[in-house]
């Protein structure tokens, strides 16, 4: 029973693993270092939208099923490109997520896409309105868990409630949980690349 119950989240963390490695590694890249220390060119956006497209399209393909549903954490990487370097990459990110989610088709297909592309605008609102700060560990936190709350209501919203409530019940917990535990560590290893950026001599050249 304790394996039944546990087997949703630890199949999520897989997936949440997978890219969450890819985001580190690219914590590692020139062009991503100067847009934590916010101090980059055309082309060092460039490169992150590029690795924040690359890592949308597969964290919206990477899923899991979890009973008769689907899920994985095409949002949390959505929100984490939006309140990383703003509108943009977050609406590039949040448009290819959403067009990929849309013709994915399943039940969750409009609504899911429709809080997809939200959610890029929300996190690029976000980064503006935080001075282009990525916002602080525990408000990361609650804003996550908060719209994951809200895409599981476009679910129940949009779709008859037989449909819904199921479907609810088995990816609203497992999803909140990687989509939680994801921005958080994201957020600890962007404040410790940039500590590591700010005591690094800047090249005169």
């Amino acid at each position: 029973n304790d394996n039944f119950v546990l087997e949703p989240f630890i199949e999520m963390f897989h997936v949440l693993a997978i890219v969450l490695i890819i985001m580190i590694f690219s914590t590692r890249l020139k062009s991503v270092k100067a847009m934590i220390r916010r101090d980059y060119t055309r082309n060092d956006v460039i490169v992150c939208l590029i690795v924040f497209l690359v890592v949308g399209i597969l964290s919206t393909l990477l899923t899991k099923n979890l009973g008769h549903s689907s899920a994985n954490v095409r949002t949390m990487t959505v929100m984490i490109a939006g309140m990383f370097g703003g509108p943009v990459i977050g609406i590039p990110t949040a448009v290819v997520a959403t067009v990929i989610r849309f013709f994915m088709g399943g039940p969750t297909a409009l609504p899911c896409a429709v809080s997809t592309m939200i959610c890029g605008f929300v996190a690029s609102a976000i980064y503006i309105w935080n001075g282009k700060r990525f916002l602080r560990t525990t408000q990361s936190a609650i804003l996550m868990f908060l719209f994951i709350g809200f895409e599981m209501l476009a679910i129940i919203i949009a779709l008859p409630n037989r449909v819904a409530i199921p479907i609810v019940l088995e990816i609203y917990a497992p999803m909140t949980f990687v989509a939680v535990i994801g921005i958080i560590l994201f957020k600890l290893v962007i404040a410790e690349t940039r500590r590591k950026v700010d005591d690094t001599p800047v090249d005169p050249k």
